[in-house]
Parts: structure tokens; C-alpha cells; sequence
């Protein structure tokens, strides 16, 4: 059946169910509340569990207070982060030279990705839950019932604390129960990071050396003849491909000639034959776009010179001279009479290219970027590859889903690199699927584990760390109606009581007065304000921006 009307079906099923028990009234007699199409189950069962779990009250109240000192540094944290993202997304250029993940997305079935999400969300919630509970349980804070929240598949777990205990509560105990449940989450992502980092990490094996296939580009050799990304190139006309520097630095015989590949793909060794020569990826603004080349064309000579390799285009191409056209060869696809099949073959279109200096092109593009040392350099403006194909280290993939801060140094560096690992599923690269699988398989302690199985362990516990991390700094925004932002104002109340009980009879005559708790109320809604819309701000910039 169609993965839409499956969705549709089920959607439908639980729409007429939520109806029927609503009719009948059979929801109000099991406690079931409804607020549109979520259900909130209310019981009492599992109380006692809780309860147990509070018991034990000099660690959970010695537990509280750890937790309130990583809520509040997180808040701060938080703060800076958004404010520094904001200015870095206004001022900051996009370099040709980024230093980002140069992976294409692997081909994700949104089904397998819902079952991650959804598994990681409800164990987040349950943790950050419970520990709400269990500490507000050793605060003797009563606790009304416990819940779950479902819309088709269960989305969490909740808590409720008795109201009057809350508020009759010190403001130490509330501050506890507060930050509780975001650092509970915040430890829970640590310790998942810890077992991808130094467990199944280094348990991801490459079943062979080779150039991962991470992207190929339009129109290429290697899109046209069916080379398929994600897969592993192993030998160029049985030349070894230890590595992507192996790779990139081979040597054609001659552009356009027949060069046959081998590669590992689902399980299978391949061999195909394709046109060789270095191939265009990318055409970025600039002479490359005013003199018509485009992806996929084959570069055969430049300058007078035959390009045989990756390192011989760069080189020809910066020691040329920009003041005038020099002459050039492309290959385009079509048919070739003389081989009687579709090749590539020269285009009698182009035999000039204008090429400029590259400071010039940064100081038009990247200024920002631009060196004194390119004056005297000349470009293009183009990306190539070996066949149009983007390839990495086979170590790459597993350094990236398990290893994520490898290689760095210096403090930019590595904050990049934390958000590019919290941005894995964002950008497509998790979980981890076929045929990115395929090429690896556990060793060392899981060398017993079946290949799928790990890897659905590896993605479990990578969602395990995602879904805390996000559950726990949202929650510690300082905004309500977070627990950061109730954590906040109670801290902020407690202060201007404690300086308002400082406050000596002649202050008070000349008219100081303590700061009232509805002043600290305006604060926090002009705090949270402020905080929704910078959020807001960073998750639509990216939609906004090529729009204007």
C-alpha cells in the first residue's frame, strides 16, 4: 500500500476512535482528557514508584542543587549562543573553502525516521519526568497523578504537582524541581554521546579500503553511466583506491578515454566503464557562468594543456593569465559516430575561457576572506572532481555519526563541530542507513552483533542523545513557559525579596521600594519575548534568506 494512504488510514482510524470515545463518553469515565486531537491519559498508578524513588532524600535534594547550577549555566549559555548565532547568521560570508560536511544526504524513508524520533522523544520525556517527580516526591511536594500524551503514537509522559504544595514550597525546593528535569536530560545526552564516542564508535569497521562515493554531480561521467552515491570506489583501471587522496590525485591516460571502475555497493563488487577526465561539480558566479560551462562538461585541456588530474587543472589554471582568453576543451554528452554509442565528446561551442584574478573574485564574492597573496592567482570559478565524483576517506562517515569533535583544535573549530553533530539529522545523515551501511560492519566487543542490528543500536542511541539534548535546553530557556524561564523568575523574586528586606527605614522614606513580584512577571514576558523571537529568527532565516 502507498506509504500517503497508509498514513491517511491510520490518521482516520484514530480520528473516528477519538470521536466514538468522546460520544459515548467513555473517555471521561477512564480519565481521559482531550485537547483537540491530543489525548492526555491521567492515573495514579505509578505514583508509588515514584515515591520510592524520592525516598531517598539527601541525594535527590544534593541532586537538585547540582541540577540548579547546570540549569542556570545553561540559561546563560543558551543566552550567549543565540545571540552570537544571530549576529554570526547577519555578518557571516559563505566561503567556497567552508569547512563543513561535504556529504550528499542519504535517501532517508521518513517511516524509519519517525520510529527514532518518536522512540527517543518518549524516553526523554519519561527521564525528564521522573526526575521532576522523584525530586518533588523527596521535597514532600505531592504529586496528583502521573500521565501519558498520545496523538496517534505516545508523545511523552507528564507529572502534576499538587499546586498548593508548590507554592507553599521554599523557593530553593521549587528552583529544584524546576531544573531537575532539563539536566536530568542534559546528563542522559552525555552519557549517550559517551557510548557512541568511546563503545560503538570505534566498533564501525570499513569492510575494505576505499574513496567513499559521497556526491555525484549533475550530468557527470559517473551520474550518466550509473555509478550510484554511497557506495565505495576500491580501483581505477586496477590501480588500488586505498583513499580519497588516491583518488583524486590519479592520473588519466587520456580525457574522454574509457577508464574502468570497481566499487562495492549493497553487498556487491561492481565494475563499470566510464569517460575519464576531470569533471565540473559546480559553477559559481563568475567566468566560468558568463562563458557557459556547466556541470558535468569534462575539462580536456586548458591553456595549450592536456588535464590528465585534479592537481594538473589547479595548476594550469593558476598560472595562467587572467588579462586575456585562453583556449579550452570540454567534453559534453551525446552521441559520438565514431564509437557508434553516446559519449562525451568536444563541445565546438567553447575554445575560450576568461578567467580572473582570484583577489578580485573574493573581493567581489568573499571579501571578507580575500588575501593580499591572490592578487597574482588566477580563477575560474568552478569546483571539479575526478568523473564528476565527491568522494571522502572511508573513515569519514563513522567520524562524523560517532567522532564528532576528531581532528579539531581551537575553540571555533570544535563549536562547529558540536553543532554540526547535533545538525546530523537536519541535513540527512542520520539515522544511518543502507547502502552507507553496507560498507561497515561491527568489530572488536560487537563483532558478534549482526551488521543491521548495530547499526540500528548506533542510531537508537545517536537519537537517545539528540532527543535529551533537544528535550533538555529547551526546557532551560529562560522563557516561560519553560522550566528555565519558572526557574528564572523564582530566582529573580527571590533576590528582589532578599534586597527588599535589606532596604533600611531611611531608603524607604526617600521612596525606594523592594521590586513587586508583578514587576518581575513583566520582566519574564518581555524576556520570553525576546528569546521566542530570536529562535523564531534562526529556524526561518534559512527559508527567508535566498528569498530576498
Amino acid at each position: 500500500m502507498n506509504g500517503y494512504l497508509l498514513a491517511l488510514a491510520v490518521i482516520g482510524v484514530y480520528l473516528v476512535i477519538l470521536l466514538a470515545g468522546r460520544w459515548s463518553k467513555l473517555w471521561k469515565r477512564i480519565g481521559v482528557s482531550l485537547y483537540g486531537p491530543i489525548m492526555f491519559f491521567r492515573t495514579k498508578r505509578g505514583l508509588e514508584t515514584i515515591a520510592r524513588a524520592g525516598s531517598r532524600r539527601r541525594f535527590w535534594r544534593a541532586y537538585g542543587g547540582l541540577c540548579i547550577g547546570v540549569i542556570l549555566l545553561s540559561m546563560v549559555l543558551i543566552v550567549l549562543f543565540l545571540f552570537w548565532e544571530t549576529y554570526g547568521v547577519l555578518t557571516a560570508p559563505t566561503s567556497p573553502d567552508a569547512d563543513g560536511i561535504r556529504l550528499g544526504p542519504l535517501s532517508i524513508d521518513t517511516v524509519v525516521l519517525g520510529y527514532y524520533l518518536v522512540f527517543g522523544l518518549v524516553v526523554s520525556v519519561l527521564v525528564h519526568e521522573f526526575a521532576h517527580g522523584a525530586l518533588a516526591s523527596a521535597e514532600k511536594i505531592r504529586l496528583d497523578a502521573v500521565g501519558l500524551l498520545l496523538l496517534i503514537v505516545p508523545l511523552g509522559a507528564f507529572v502534576e504537582l499538587n499546586d498548593d504544595d508548590l507554592k507553599k514550597a521554599k523557593r530553593t525546593s521549587r528552583l529544584g524541581v524546576y531544573a531537575t528535569g532539563p539536566a536530568t536530560n542534559m546528563f542522559a545526552a552525555a552519557i549517550c554521546l559517551a557510548v557512541l564516542v568511546w563503545g560503538l564508535g570505534p566498533a564501525i569497521d570499513p569492510i575494505s579500503p576505499g574513496a567513499l562515493v559521497t556526491d555525484i554531480a549533475r550530468d557527470s561521467p559517473a551520474e550518466i553511466f550509473g555509478l550510484p552515491a554511497w557506495s565505495e570506489i576500491t580501483e581505477v583501471d586496477g590501480a588500488p583506491m586505498d583513499d580519497s587522496s588516491e583518488f583524486y590525485n590519479f592520473e588519466f591516460d587520456e580525457p574522454g578515454e574509457p577508464v574502468w571502475l570497481t566499487y562495492l555497493h549493497k553487498g556487491d563488487e561492481l565494475h563499470i566503464s566510464v569517460p575519464a577526465g576531470v569533471t565540473i561539480t559546480q559553477v559559481h558566479p563568475g567566468p566560468a557562468y558568463n562563458d557557459g560551462l556547466k556541470p558535468g562538461m569534462i575539462i580536456a585541456s586548458l591553456n595549450g594543456t592536456v588535464i590528465r588530474s585534479e592537481s594538473q587543472f589547479r595548476s594550469v589554471t593558476e598560472n595562467s593569465s587572467y588579462k586575456e582568453p585562453i583556449e579550452i576543451t570540454v567534453l559534453t554528452y551525446g552521441y559520438d559516430p565514431d564509437r557508434g554509442i553516446d559519449w562525451f565528446l568536444e563541445d565546438p561551442t567553447i575554445a575560450y575561457i576568461n578567467l580572473t584574478s582570484k583577489w578580485l573574485y573574493y573581493y567581489k564574492y568573499y571579501p571578507s576572506l580575500n588575501k593580499q597573496e591572490y592578487e597574482n592567482i588566477s580563477v575560474m570559478g568552478v569546483s571539479t572532481a575526478p568523473l564528476g565524483v565527491t568522494t571522502e576517506d572511508i573513515n569519514y562517515l563513522p567520524r562524523l555519526v560517532s567522532h564528532p569533535f576528531t581532528g579539531d583544535d581551537g575553540d571555533g573549530r570544535i563549536v562547529r563541530s558540536i553543532l554540526r553533530f547535533i545538525a546530523l539529522p537536519t541535513l540527512g545523515y542520520s539515522p544511518v542507513v543502507s547502502p552507507a551501511t553496507d560498507l561497515y560492519q561491527p568489530s572488536g566487543a560487537f563483532s558478534s552483533v549482526p551488521t543491521d542490528i548495530f547499526w540500528v543500536l548506533v542510531n537508537a542511541v545517536y537519537w537517545l542523545f539528540w532527543t535529551n539534548l533537544l528535550v533538555g535546553l529547551a526546557n532551560a530557556l529562560p522563557a516561560i513557559p519553560f522550566d528555565g524561564g519558572y526557574a528564572l523568575r523564582d530566582l529573580l523574586k527571590e533576590t528582589a525579596h532578599r534586597s527588599g528586606d535589606r532596604l533600611t527605614g531611611f531608603e524607604k522614606t526617600i521612596g525606594r521600594r523592594p521590586i513587586a513580584d508583578w514587576q518581575i512577571d513583566h520582566l519574564m514576558w518581555v524576556v520570553t519575548a525576546l528569546v521566542l523571537l530570536v529562535v523564531i529568527f534562526l529556524v526561518t532565516w534559512p527559508i527567508i534568506d535566498p528569498i530576498i
